[in-house]
């Protein structure tokens, strides 16, 4: 199989992530048709709310799908659309002067009642750091910055997401940028959509435009990566998926953007390394990462090594995309263990 071919199928399993996972990256009104999870973080053995802590709320799949930052009383909330499946996540908590904590899962049931919130207390541990101070200030300014308007024309674009009504979706998020052209997340979620419209060119713009205006913005540098991969600017796509990781450590995607780039650069070490690291992360859809170290460790001559990842491959996807040339790769090992 061609590498190439590869990356057109990570291209296909972000696009379907991003379908299931990211369609609420924001924070919607409460109201009909959501729910509220509520989360207080406290110092471990105490009750001392943990303040300016950054707070994530992830996917099933363990992805980041909205970010916020707690209060003085330690205390965030977030809301979620009760109509958008699977309804059942985990709450992460992470930053400088604490352990990384994350809750038991928080599920509601298929036929949650609309307006219903759940509660979740989190004990996170000192590290002894001192704590930044301007985290919230700075977070709370940036918000403030988005007009009403242009925050609204962002929701509106969400509830069409949701309904995959994509057309709809491109003309809120196109209003959103309209009115706030400053607006990252509008530009990424509009590069998504256009993607979803198969309209690549216009895809790409958003994502460059996402990327120039906040270079910390996880979501669009990996979206960018992963056209770019497909365009094989091997180098530019490792460096996009590598600001990428940097904010998103547990990112299935962007690990692997950063094996196959690695991979094709000719860094065998690095391709292993990284996709050994996307393994290490909640990677359901991603098995590919397991194909990428095992032909890295084949070119690197340990045939035992390839084949522990290609017989792991199967396992976890037995009839995957790849599942036919890991088995012939798997062939190949055994053949010139057998001539030995």
């Amino acid at each position: 199989m061609k590498f190439r071919t590869i990356v057109q199928l990570v291209i296909a399993g972000m696009l379907g992530i991003l379908s299931r996972d990211v369609a609420v990256a924001q924070s919607v009104p409460r109201g009909v048709g959501t729910i509220e999870i509520q989360v207080r973080v406290t110092y471990q053995g105490t009750n001392t709310p943990a303040k300016q802590v950054k707070v994530e709320l992830l996917s099933l799949s363990e992805i980041p799908l909205q970010q916020k930052f707690t209060d003085a009383q330690g205390r965030v909330s977030f809301v979620v659309d009760v109509d958008r499946p699977p309804l059942e996540f985990r709450v992460r908590a992470s930053g400088q002067g604490i352990e990384e904590s994350v809750s038991d899962h928080v599920r509601f049931e298929r036929r949650v009642e609309a307006g219903s919130s759940r509660i979740v207390d989190l004990e996170v541990k000192s590290t002894g750091e001192p704590q930044p101070q301007t985290t919230t200030a700075v977070t709370s300014v940036a918000e403030a910055q988005i007009p009403k308007k242009a925050r609204n024309a962002f929701h509106d674009g969400l509830t069409a997401w949701q309904k995959k009504d994509w057309q709809q979706a491109a003309a809120n998020f196109q209003k959103a940028t309209e009115l706030y052209p400053q607006y990252d997340d509008a530009f990424n979620y509009l590069g998504m959509v256009y993607a979803h419209l198969s309209q690549p060119e216009k895809s790409r713009a958003a994502f460059e435009t996402a990327v120039k205006l906040n270079d910390k913005n996880a979501s669009a540098d990996r979206n960018l990566a992963g056209i770019l991969l497909n365009e094989h600017d091997y180098r530019r796509a490792a460096e996009l998926a590598q600001k990428s990781v940097a904010v998103d450590p547990s990112n299935a995607f962007a690990l692997t953007v950063l094996a196959i780039a690695e991979l094709q650069m000719g860094d065998l070490d690095s391709a292993f390394r990284y996709a050994h690291q996307a393994h290490a992360t909640p990677h359901e859809g991603y098995a590919l990462c397991h194909y990428i170290a095992g032909t890295a460790l084949e070119r690197n001559r340990d045939p035992k090594g390839a084949k522990f990842e290609y017989e792991l491959y199967l396992r976890e996807t037995p009839d995957g995309p790849e599942a036919a040339k890991v088995k012939q790769a798997l062939v190949r090992l055994a053949a010139a263990d057998n001539s030995q």
